[in-house]
């Protein structure tokens, strides 16, 4: 009961502030109350109140479905360099087990030739040698991330106009599509609803959303006073499709307001990136990159969100705590400029015999089911 209570309770706020109380009954029920009844029950499958193995390198989830975590196999090899193996074993029965490899920066072509039997890859190079190898089998997943440009000068100036209602209504969508085609993943021009943005979506953005979180946690911290502008886009290094739009937006912006139609179309939507000093587009490890957001002192930051949220105002407040120059706006859509929509693909072995099925949620995560047990197993 302890660590349940305190693998929910030591979450960030944004997901504390959900639950009221959690009280485990017995060796099999767990009785979780809720802070606000209008958001049950889709908040229980948000993974922000996923429960996970306290001590693993990364995030394991055992909770009550087919698998559950175990140690490597007798003789099995681990994961050489920054590749993760995790290994998990069916709940009912022994004969099923699964290895997920965690491999960024691989060639997800190297790991299909190395007998991998489900490969989860946006790459369009795998997909295109995927398409090409009648063993192999592509299944699209959900649109799951949004990448936004984040503006900091905008949240501290919010009486300034809006560039959603000022711009042309078409230099939006033109922007976006050719920045999904600038970038080395399968991608799409942004497409709203965005969960941030009280003009596009009634049930998230600031609108309400915010008002809970301030009952509890007290109004949001005020902007940091703005400090010398840095004429920078930052960006997480190890993510590819951020770099390349960071860079693109940086080549952009240096051809001017009228070179061609999309560096027209960007300093219609964005022309905080149009100025005489010159722009760079800087990439930085995760914990650089928190502290550089956090500090708000950039012209930008390329940032990548989900694309849905079941509870708005879990993400909403995540974002507040790790860029708290954004609580001084009325609305974050003003600030963040949504970009692309991006997904991965399942690339998959055609079956054999003990094929483990796989099914894809709304959010694009897989689940995995054991193959049926003999009729003398089955509880």
């Amino acid at each position: 009961r302890r660590q349940r209570q305190m693998c929910i309770r030591d979450r960030p706020d944004s997901a504390a502030a959900l639950v009221r109380d959690v009280e485990a009954v017995d060796d099999s029920t767990v009785v979780v109350t809720l802070a606000d009844s209008a958001d049950a029950p889709r908040v229980l499958a948000d993974a922000a109140l996923a429960i996970e193995h306290p001590e693993a390198r990364i995030p394991v989830l055992p909770g009550a479905g087919p698998y559950h975590p175990a140690a490597l196999p007798p003789g099995a090899r681990s994961a050489p360099g920054d590749t993760d193996v995790m290994v998990f074993r069916a709940t009912l029965g022994d004969a099923s087990v699964v290895a997920i490899e965690v491999a960024p920066g691989s060639d997800a072509r190297d790991l299909l030739d190395g007998g991998a039997d489900l490969v989860v890859s946006d790459q369009p190079a795998a997909l295109q040698y995927a398409a090409t190898q009648p063993w192999l089998r592509i299944a699209p997943l959900a649109w799951s991330l949004t990448y936004v440009l984040a503006l900091p000068g905008r949240a501290r100036n919010d009486s300034a106009a809006d560039p959603r209602t000022t711009a042309a209504p078409n230099d939006a969508a033109a922007l976006r599509a050719a920045l999904a085609d600038a970038v080395h993943a399968a991608a799409r021009g942004a497409a709203g609803p965005f969960w941030w943005d009280s003009t596009s979506n009634g049930v998230g953005g600031d609108g309400g959303a915010s008002t809970a979180m301030q009952t509890d946690r007290g109004s949001p911290s005020p902007a940091p006073s703005p400090a010398t502008e840095r004429r920078v886009i930052y960006y997480d290094r190890s993510d590819v499709v951020a770099r390349d739009l960071a860079e693109r937006l940086v080549a952009l912006a240096a051809t001017g307001r009228g070179a061609t139609e999309t560096s027209a179309s960007l300093a219609s939507v964005a022309p905080e990136l149009l100025a005489a000093s010159p722009l760079r587009a800087v990439g930085l490890a995760p914990p650089e990159l928190a502290r550089a957001l956090a500090s708000g002192n950039a012209v930008g930051y390329v940032l990548a969100l989900p694309s849905r949220a079941l509870v708005p105002r879990i993400r909403i407040a995540a974002l507040r705590a790790a860029a708290p120059w954004l609580g001084a706006t009325n609305g974050m859509g003003r600030a963040l400029v949504p970009l692309v929509d991006t997904r991965a693909s399942l690339i998959a072995r055609r079956p054999r015999g003990g094929a483990v099925p796989v099914m894809a949620r709304w959010d694009g995560t897989l689940h995995l089911d054991p193959p049926a047990l003999p009729a003398e197993q089955t509880p």
